[in-house]
């Protein structure tokens, strides 16, 4: 069975990380990339904290609060501007959830 093209509508970002995906060799390095950009995916589409978000919008879970995601993105950076210093000009804030849209 062939796969048949989808027609879904990207932002240039979406495309970029798309493409981006796709220039790395298949390697058990990418297959962990896609399971850790899978996981994200997960966690921003559940982000699983107890507080109303800036759309005053509770997230679906009371089982965490929104140090979990902070702490996620935190560590994150850290792997970012580890690998990539000289992407970083000035050591970045970490995002408060609460005080985003």
């Amino acid at each position: 069975m062939t796969e048949q093209p989808l027609a879904i509508p990207l932002t240039p970002p979406e495309r970029d990380l798309i493409r981006g995906l796709r220039a790395i060799p298949d390697s058990e390095l990418k297959r962990r990339i896609l399971d850790a950009v899978d996981d994200l995916i997960r966690i921003g589409q559940e982000p699983r904290c107890t507080d109303a978000q800036a759309d005053g919008v509770p997230c679906g879970c009371s089982r965490s609060d929104c140090e979990t995601c902070n702490s996620v993105f935190q560590r994150v950076t850290g792997l970012v501007d580890q690998n990539f210093p000289s992407r970083t000009v000035a050591p970045r804030a970490p995002r408060d959830l609460r005080l985003t849209a």
